[in-house]
């Protein structure tokens, strides 16, 4: 398994032949027999949240999994929380912490199922995660990556936020601009030859890796969606969210510069922007300064808001307003 640093293309129409023999001969012979699907669960310092995750995967009613769990140098005593559970699972300890994407990758290393699905070792896997997408990527051949539905959790289970579930039809242009996986690394299910052909987690990058490797995926293969809720997906404090914005920035600016297509990568330079105003509206300079960039880079963000917002002041507010704000949304789309 590789890991992967930059975009990779395909040289040859025997090459994509190829990849489409490897996925159709597995489709059949899942029909057969019932796959294992490996399941690789990245900790560092979880030892009090890791094994939620593990019991949730032995929990599921599809029965054949491999559960690997990447120790990455953990200090607490995570392998003394693992030992009611070790002849179900993997276990990898890592000497030196090199963060959740090198973790995964070494994972990777030790797959031997022909599906692969990741899981942090906060989060949750409700019983029937693996079927149901198991169901939906045996039912689509074509499909490279299976999707579904999650809910968002405390740190004490109790359910914060409704459930999110992801559109029906998720494109590589969705994957560049916006987050269209709900619950992202831990609530989908790749085939290993998928894996095996756009490589693994670039661990170069610090935030949005996940992304990076799902948008390499959606530009070569289909991403199908179920609209079943599946995970748990658990939400902590905001204080590294606001400690690792600039970061979230730096390494998103990363991953839009692999966008081949000069508009879509406008557009996802716009959307990032603008998602950066929106988090920032507390501080107005701040989130001033980022608007203006989103409009710079694309305008699409922002008449997007402005349609939405349109719609609800039309059925609340008198026409005129309603006219003057069509004639703003013009004057920025022009």
């Amino acid at each position: 398994m590789r890991s992967h640093i930059g975009p990779m293309t395909f040289h040859s129409k025997q090459q994509r032949a190829e990849r489409a023999k490897r996925i159709e001969s597995e489709r059949f012979a899942s029909f057969d027999m019932e796959p294992i699907v490996s399941v690789i669960i990245p900790c560092y310092n979880r030892a009090s949240l890791v094994t939620q995750a593990v019991r949730s995967v032995i929990s599921q009613t599809y029965g054949h999994h491999q559960i690997i769990v990447v120790d990455d140098a953990s200090t607490d005593d995570l392998e003394g929380a693992l030992q009611p559970y070790r002849d179900k699972i993997t276990y990898i300890r890592k000497l030196n912490n090199e963060g959740v994407s090198a973790a995964r990758n070494d994972g990777l290393n030790a797959v031997t199922g022909e599906y692969v699905s990741f899981l942090d070792s906060d989060d949750i896997w409700l019983p029937n995660k693996t079927q149901d997408q198991l169901q939906t990527l045996l039912a689509h051949p074509n499909c490279g990556m299976a999707v579904s539905g999650c809910e968002y959790i405390d740190i004490d289970n109790r359910p914060i936020l409704s459930p999110t579930l992801p559109d029906p039809d998720i494109t590589y242009s969705d994957l560049c601009i916006y987050t269209a996986i709900p619950g992202s690394t831990s609530n989908v299910l790749i085939r290993r030859v998928v894996l095996d052909d756009v490589g693994g987690f670039d661990h170069s990058l610090h935030n949005g890796e996940d992304r990076d490797l799902w948008m390499r995926i959606a530009e070569r293969y289909k991403v199908c969606a179920s609209q079943t809720v599946t995970a748990r997906i658990r939400v902590h404090g905001s204080a590294r969210k606001n400690r690792d914005f600039h970061l979230m920035l730096a390494n998103r600016r990363a991953i839009n510069s692999r966008i081949k297509s000069p508009e879509l990568r406008r557009k996802a330079n716009a959307w990032m922007y603008f998602s950066a105003y929106m988090s920032l509206r507390g501080h107005p300079f701040q989130a001033i300064y980022y608007l203006s960039r989103s409009i710079a880079c694309h305008p699409f963000p922002v008449h997007r808001s402005l349609n939405r917002l349109s719609r609800v002041i039309e059925r609340i507010l008198p026409r005129p307003v309603h006219y003057f704000l069509s004639k703003v949304k013009h004057a920025i789309s022009a």
